[in-house]
């Protein structure tokens, strides 16, 4: 009895490793077969990643880091380098003594102006370079064409003032380089013989009227500004100024005419690019060039007649080396549109 118990026990046993066995095969080892698979998939797919570089290991990681220090640091060395340049373009005239965040009284304001803006024109005339265009009467108008306005034309505008006398005080710096760049080819030995025309193509306040130097020169004194989309002697129509990208601030765009020798064109563009005396590159007005034209507005005689003895062959070339002597380059018209970067330090992203 208990021999037949014992091999129950056994078969019984043997029986549940059976069971086992098959079930283990049936479950287990399918899986394992399919985390090998798995497995397999993933080397695979890991390998391909890497090789494609789709997926970053730590040292992409790590350059990744680098390049966004690099790039953060250039950011910000841009924003000083621009922000040294709008500080100098904010400033007032130093005889103010105002920080460029506080607006002057009006009065102490525009006496300082006109007395800043008769000196530059002053010294100009001295050195023999006329200013504006002619007509019947002998009166000269354009020239620089400052902006002048009236106590009675603030008064529609009297809670823009501040910002107006900031806008009149910008547009004089601009002035001043055109001026500045005049005198520094005059000092070289080179020519300028006239400004001829000098304007911004935003109007100072929509709301100020009876301003003149909103007219343009016309007839044989009509200018063409390029890049601006203005035709000869028309202002542009519904001229807007740039916005910088991520409000850092806008353009102040502006164009002058001048009358000078083909010669000294190359120079004056150089020196409104990168003045030659303006030493520290910082404090200094961002100024781009955006377009430029010259007009050949007169030219020499083609033939000359020139007299002489008959049979006097000394004298025939005397005579003709004297007209030769006598003809000159003729002056041509340079007009060129330009706009100066007016950034805002303080739109900066911060990246701490």
């Amino acid at each position: 009895m208990n021999k037949m118990k014992l091999n129950a026990f056994w078969t019984g046993v043997a029986i549940a490793g059976v069971v086992l066995v098959i079930a283990f095969g049936a479950k287990v080892v399918p899986l394992w077969a399919a985390k090998s698979a798995s497995l397999k998939k993933v080397r695979t797919l890991t390998q391909t990643l890497q090789k494609e570089k789709a997926f970053p290991s730590d040292s992409d990681i790590q350059t990744f880091l680098d390049q966004r220090e690099k790039t953060v640091k250039a950011y910000k060395d841009f924003g000083v380098f621009y922000a040294q340049s709008s500080e100098h373009l904010n400033r007032w005239f130093p005889d103010l003594k105002l920080a460029p965040n506080q607006y002057p009284n009006r009065g102490n304001f525009m006496a300082s102006y006109r007395s800043q803006k008769e000196a530059i024109e002053n010294t100009l005339k001295e050195k023999g370079v006329k200013l504006g265009t002619g007509d019947e009467s002998g009166k000269y108008t354009y020239g620089f064409n400052w902006e002048d306005p009236q106590p009675d034309q603030f008064n529609p505008v009297a809670a823009d003032e501040g910002k107006i006398l900031k806008e009149i005080q910008k547009r004089f710096w601009a002035r001043q380089r055109v001026a500045n760049a005049i005198l520094t080819i005059l000092a070289e030995g080179g020519k300028v013989s006239r400004v001829h025309d000098f304007r911004f193509f935003r109007k100072l306040h929509p709301q100020m009227t009876g301003i003149t130097w909103d007219s343009y020169p016309t007839g044989e004194y009509a200018v063409t500004y390029l890049g601006v989309g203005a035709q000869a002697n028309l202002a542009p129509l519904q001229f807007t100024e740039f916005d910088l990208p991520q409000k850092l601030g806008k353009t102040i765009t502006f164009g002058f005419a001048l009358e000078l020798p083909y010669s000294q064109v190359p120079r004056v563009i150089s020196e409104i690019l990168n003045p030659a005396a303006e030493k520290n590159v910082a404090a200094r007005l961002l100024v781009n060039v955006i377009g430029s034209h010259v007009t050949i507005r007169e030219q020499n005689e083609p033939t000359k007649t020139v007299v002489y003895p008959q049979g006097d062959s000394a004298a025939q070339a005397a005579a003709i080396q004297k007209a030769k002597d006598e003809v000159k380059p003729v002056d041509v018209m340079l007009t060129v549109t330009c706009e100066i970067i007016d950034f805002e330090p303080s739109e900066m992203k911060k990246f701490e």
